[in-house]
């Protein structure tokens, strides 16, 4: 039997990945836009929960992009 090298990501090609990432952003910043003006038109503090929301938003959607490159890196190989 050859020893063939295994992929990155066995069914995931570049386009699919970065549509991925691409979603990954636009979901999250969404989602914290969405929550930021609902509690400044609840609370009446335009546009400081806003501001706050994209921020954490952002960075949740970085966070979200390190969990996937990490998920993509294939382990060492530790037979040797």
């Amino acid at each position: 039997m050859p020893n063939n090298p295994k992929p990155h990501a066995p069914n995931a090609s570049g386009l699919a990945i970065a549509s991925r990432v691409v979603t990954e952003f636009i979901a999250a910043i969404g989602v914290a836009v969405i929550i930021g003006l609902a509690i400044d038109r609840w609370l009446d503090t335009t546009p400081w929960a806003t501001v706050i929301f994209v921020c954490l938003g952002f960075g949740a959607a970085i966070l979200n992009v390190a969990r996937l490159s990490n998920s993509l890196q294939t382990p060492e190989n530790h037979d040797a």
